[in-house]
């Protein structure tokens, strides 16, 4: 098994709004000092996380970035940094093949913005 990678740094946009998503489905709201009460490293199943939860999960993923990888990604990357890894990857393959074709996105959304398409 491998260990989570150290990082001394602040958590990524992605990785953050994850954070936040993960704190809602899991009903873990910050400790009352602000701090968090996990960190983008802890498993979502261990945090008390189970099918129903990653469903709400996924479904709030694809409200908030239009991508769907089904309750599967939930179970291989069950960590905010996993996760955020594989949706800034789908962002990426999505803006990459709209260069591609000389398409630009709908007015309002940034390039980096909304990703439509598979995890």
């Amino acid at each position: 098994r491998r260990l989570p990678q150290l990082r001394f740094s602040r958590p990524t946009a992605t990785e953050a709004a994850l954070l936040d998503l993960f704190s809602d489905v899991l009903d873990l709201p910050p400790a009352p000092d602000g701090a968090a009460r996990f960190g983008i490293d802890d498993d979502f199943f261990v945090l008390g996380g189970h099918s129903l939860l990653g469903a709400q999960l996924m479904t709030r993923i694809r409200e908030r970035w239009n991508v769907d990888g089904g309750l599967g990604v939930i179970f291989a990357h069950p960590t905010v940094a996993r996760l955020a890894e594989r949706l800034d990857r789908a962002e990426y393959r999505v803006q990459h093949r709209a260069e591609h074709r000389g398409d630009d996105p709908p007015p309002g959304v940034p390039r980096l913005g909304r990703a439509h398409g598979d995890l």
